[in-house]
Formats: C-alpha cells, sequence, structure tokens
C-alpha cells in the first residue's frame, strides 16, 4: 500500500512533533491510503468514495432575531437611538422599563433595543405603470 506512513508523531516526515492532524493533511491536499475497513459500521467498505452526503429535504430554520443591549454615548437620545434602529420611542421605552424618565438618561447607561415589530404587509398594492393621467 502506498500513502503517508503515519505515525504517532506526525507523517513520518522527520518532524517529531510536527502535531498535524489526518485531517489538517487531507485539508491541504495531502493524500491518505489505508484507512478504513475494520472498526466501522457493518457494511461499511472503508473507502472513500463509499461515503455518500445525503440530501435534507426540509430548509434549515433561520433562527428568530434577539434583543441587543445598547451603551447610550454622550449626547444621544432616546428618540435618536429608536430611530436609528428602526423601533418607535414607545417600542424602545416598554422593553426599557427601568427608565422613568426618557429625558434622564446617561452616557454609558445600558438599554435593551427591542426586535423591530415591523411586518411585511398582508397584501401589496398594485405593480406596474403608473395610473394614466386624465
Amino acid at each position: 500500500m502506498s500513502g503517508i506512513p503515519l505515525t504517532s508523531t506526525g507523517f513520518g516526515c522527520g518532524c517529531k512533533g510536527d502535531g498535524v492532524s489526518v485531517f489538517a493533511w487531507a485539508a491541504i491536499g495531502g493524500t491518505i491510503t489505508g484507512l478504513g475497513g475494520g472498526g466501522g459500521p457493518a457494511g461499511a467498505s472503508g473507502s472513500p468514495s463509499a461515503a455518500v452526503a445525503s440530501q435534507s429535504v426540509a430548509p434549515t430554520a433561520v433562527p428568530a432575531p434577539t434583543a441587543l443591549v445598547y451603551t447610550i454615548k454622550k449626547n444621544e437620545t432616546l428618540s435618536k437611538i429608536a430611530t436609528a434602529h428602526g423601533i418607535t420611542l414607545d417600542e424602545l421605552l416598554a422593553a426599557n422599563p427601568q427608565i422613568k424618565n426618557p429625558n434622564k438618561i446617561v452616557e454609558g447607561q445600558q438599554i435593551t433595543i427591542p426586535v423591530p415589530q415591523s411586518s411585511a404587509p398582508d397584501e401589496f398594492g398594485p405593480s406596474g405603470s403608473p395610473a394614466a393621467s386624465q
């Protein structure tokens, strides 16, 4: 069998303790032979070509967006912060019940920026060319 002799210190390159793993060597284009066979599941041939990737019929679910923690900077207002994050001031205040007076926030204070509640319209308006003028 030809290929790269595998040893406990690497690939037998004379570089004792080089620590290159079989997977790293394969990732950079190395050829590895003589692996496989015993110890695998019943019916496994040990041949790399015998492994077949399966396709998933279910799409991967997109994770739900999450709120984030924001640190207030000098001269910022809650209104400016809300606008910058695409939310209303009321949504921002609802996510931060610890804020009793929205006019009294300080630099360095941490607040929660909620996920915007905007949603796609239920029905789209007409498309195409603009209405003809009469």
